[in-house]
């Protein structure tokens, strides 16, 4: 079988054990992984390990007047021979954390543009790119319990995941080429959660409750990156919304 993979936000944490998962999963299929960050040199020694051809994208999702050319200028060279077309919208950031009213509006526009614009215009491109493709399409959406729950000080992250539910939801019931997840993966110990520890308390009231997490109640990003790859193979077992 012939694979397309990408995935955002692949230089560390959830999104590079993504990679590696899928390269082990689908080690003896033919596949192309397209890789997306901003670290390139990180993303380019993740390259020398993987099977198969590997195409590294240096992007700054935050930059969205950009996103979708730079987006559809590399996919638009590659072959549209695939049987199975993967996009991973796994990238996104927790900051600003703070009261509303106290945070910095830039940080504010930063989060969203990250978590939920670029998204869309990601898979509106891919989208648009294999419109003509037979290949199984699969969007798989990084989302959080916390678009599902309100917590204080996240205004910007619990909102742009709530909206990255949403835009999963009106796909699934708009485009029936698609199948779409938005998943809420748990609980997972990467740079996010050292960034919630390291916030005072001042802004972030439920500090005490996220270090607590600390004792035992982490998910390995290799463990997470496992409940995607489930998705994957098994796609009519799952519903949009998904919690792991």
């Amino acid at each position: 079988m012939k694979n397309l993979f990408i995935i955002t936000g692949s230089s560390r944490g959830i999104g590079r054990a993504i990679v590696f998962a899928l390269n082990n999963h689908f080690s003896k299929d033919n596949n192309t992984f397209v890789l997306i960050a901003r670290d390139v040199e990180k993303l380019s020694q993740l390259k020398e390990k993987l099977k198969g051809e590997v195409i590294v994208v240096g992007m700054d999702l935050a930059d969205i007047d950009n996103v979708s050319y730079s987006f559809e200028e590399e996919l638009s060279k590659l072959s549209k021979d695939f049987d199975r077309c993967v996009l991973i919208n796994n990238a996104g950031i927790i900051k600003p954390i703070g009261f509303l009213g106290k945070v910095e509006g830039a940080k504010l526009a930063e989060n969203i543009k990250v978590n939920l614009i670029a998204p869309l215009l990601l898979t509106n491109s891919f989208l648009k790119l294999f419109e003509n493709s037979n290949c199984e399409k699969i969007v798989i959406n990084n989302s959080s319990g916390a678009g599902r729950m309100p917590i204080v000080c996240w205004s910007a992250y619990c909102a742009s995941k709530a909206g990255m539910d949403m835009f999963s939801k009106v796909l699934n019931e708009e485009n029936s080429k698609v199948k779409v997840f938005s998943v809420a993966p748990g609980i997972i110990e990467t740079d996010m959660q050292k960034d919630i520890r390291s916030t005072s308390k001042s802004d972030f009231p439920l500090l005490d409750e996220f270090v607590r997490f600390q004792q035992g109640m982490l998910k390995t990003p290799e463990e997470s990156a496992e409940d995607f790859v489930k998705l994957i193979k098994n796609p009519d077992d799952f519903e949009t919304i998904v919690s792991f």
